[in-house]
């Protein structure tokens, strides 16, 4: 589980900034909290993020991605890191990253600083018994060089031979590569469990995210396809039931909805996922025995002249249904997967708002896995009530008169009473975080 999250210079983020989830301070919806008797670190199960257009929430999200992808895909020689720094920041300043994360019940914070696409310095620590240890850290010299430094308990877990091998290692980590990802093509066991935390836990969706080869998924996994059923009928956007549809390919159809995009799903190379121009989409999986076939995801309409269910295409439904239905296998997940952290940027996009509240309270209030995270992005004031959340839950962002996104909780006004109608005064700009719009257009002259 995420504990915290730090930015520094990164698109609109100047001076650091932290996303912090450890729950403290308040007495209220103590449901909302993971609480660890053993460490006394209680972290938050949910975060929402306001703040208007351009005011950089989306660029949190971005940098949180950014960094997990970095992690898990490292980059190829010569390739540019592509990690863009404030633009009003001195060239030599450099971008930083902080993340702290609750693994198997221990906690570790791990740190990068990158200047003009080289990974300058690099710390993983772990936390116990109150206080951190040093794991490693490695710091590139300016020929470009690695050199590991391995903290005292980490270092007498080795022999000679494995830590020459580590120090080798080190010294092959391109500067324009993580040691951490070094250290995982190098098939090197010991730091495994952190990386795979990225990979396996942490889950960033975009305003533009479809589920990839989400047919498969609901004709593999009936307890998705139950799951996802519950949800659409509790919705109320017309839909009875979900089906897969399988049919011969039809080449002439990819032709007619002109060029699309394919999505390859790694851990399953015969399925494929295309999208047309359009709305169309179908997965594709190759077979020996059955040749080439395509599912398709059909809904199932009631028919309120036959008492039938009729089938609808996926292109019949409207955009805020198709973004319901591929955001459910994510609330599956947070649903069954214990440590599960799912980051949204703009949850809301094509949703009325009362779903978006769905969504949002189905995790906080009926959601049977206690330990997993939502954290996404909103524009939906509906939602701020200190009767459903606690004012840690509550994040905004907004440019300073430089220019950079300063990123706040509401715990920062403690005056804040548990009874205040915190929606309306957050419309009144009591919280700052909202667009201030001319309240009169001026036309100037050509």
């Amino acid at each position: 589980m995420l504990l915290e999250f730090s930015v520094k210079n990164f698109r609109s983020f100047h001076e650091q900034a932290t996303l912090s989830m450890a729950g403290y301070g308040e007495r209220i919806h103590p449901e909302h909290l993971v609480k660890d008797p053993k460490s006394g670190i209680h972290l938050l199960r949910s975060a929402l993020i306001y703040g208007p257009n351009a005011s950089g929430k989306s660029n949190l999200v971005k940098a949180l991605s950014f960094f997990r992808d970095y992690i898990i895909d490292g980059r190829d020689k010569d390739e540019p890191i592509h990690c863009p720094p404030f633009k009003f920041a001195d060239p030599q300043t450099p971008s930083g990253f902080g993340i702290a994360v609750k693994i198997d019940g221990d906690y570790f914070r791990y740190e990068v600083a990158i200047v003009q696409d080289q990974v300058k310095e690099e710390r993983l620590f772990k936390s116990g018994s109150g206080k951190e240890q040093l794991m490693f850290e490695r710091i590139t010299d300016p020929a470009g060089i690695a050199h590991l430094t391995l903290g005292k308990t980490f270092k007498s877990r080795f022999n000679l031979e494995d830590r020459r091998y580590l120090d080798y290692v080190a010294r092959g980590t391109r500067p324009n590569v993580l040691f951490l990802t070094e250290s995982q093509e190098r098939n090197f066991g010991e730091l495994a469990f952190f990386y795979k935390w990225f990979l396996e836990k942490l889950w960033v969706m975009t305003p533009d995210f479809r589920a990839n080869r989400l047919e498969l998924q609901i004709k593999e996994d009936l307890d998705l396809a139950a799951f996802m059923n519950r949800f659409t009928r509790a919705a109320d956007i017309g839909i009875a039931n979900l089906e897969i549809e399988e049919i011969e390919l039809d080449l002439g159809r990819s032709a007619a909805h002109g060029s699309h995009q394919m999505l390859h799903h790694p851990k399953d190379p015969g399925g494929m996922t295309y999208y047309g121009d359009g709305i169309d989409r179908f997965t594709m999986r190759g077979s020996t025995s059955r040749g080439i076939t395509i599912s398709e995801l059909i809904t199932q309409h009631h028919n309120p002249v036959t008492g039938e269910t009729q089938p609808f295409p996926m292109e019949d439904e409207s955009d805020g249904t198709r973004r319901f239905i591929d955001l459910l296998p994510a609330f599956y997940r947070l649903s069954t997967k214990p440590g599960m952290v799912f980051v949204i940027d703009e949850l809301g996009r094509n949703l009325h708002p009362d779903l978006v509240a769905f969504l949002c309270f189905y995790h906080l209030e009926q959601n049977p896995n206690k330990e997993a995270q939502l954290i996404f992005t909103t524009h939906h004031p509906s939602l701020l009530s200190l009767k459903r959340l606690r004012r840690g839950e509550i994040w905004f962002t907004e440019k300073n008169q430089s220019g950079a996104t300063e990123l706040y909780s509401l715990l920062e006004f403690p005056n804040t009473r548990y009874d205040k109608d915190i929606q309306t005064a957050y419309r009144q700009g009591r919280f700052g975080a909202t667009p201030r719009i001319a309240k009169h257009l001026v036309a100037l002259e050509a």
